[in-house]
């Protein structure tokens, strides 16, 4: 955090309560979680990869024709999946329940 000012600027403006004025403390958990040695997601230590991969993804968008050759690719190596497919799985394989439906 304290090689990106951004960052930094914006973890100090969520901890002073800047974006919740009405309760100054809202903030004060969430920084203290991202700061704590204990955060199991290290995002801020993958903030600058996530801005970076962001900032491709707007630059792709202003390609439509790539963008939608992309997205659909994407759509389509989804294959199988769908979320009634995996609770169905979840329901036989793990909890070793019979689904009611």
């Amino acid at each position: 955090m304290n090689g990106n000012a951004e960052l930094r600027r914006t973890l100090e403006q969520i901890d002073s309560g800047f974006f919740t004025p009405g309760n100054l403390a809202d903030g004060k958990p969430v920084v203290d979680r991202l700061m704590s040695d204990g955060e199991p997601f290290f995002v801020l230590a993958d903030y600058a990869s996530y801005c970076a991969a962001q900032d491709a993804v707007d630059q792709l968008y202003l390609e439509p024709a790539e963008w939608t050759r992309r997205a659909a690719r994407n759509t389509l190596g989804m294959g199988i999946f769908s979320s009634d497919r995996s609770i169905r799985e979840y329901a036989e394989r793990i909890w070793r329940i019979k689904p009611v439906l």
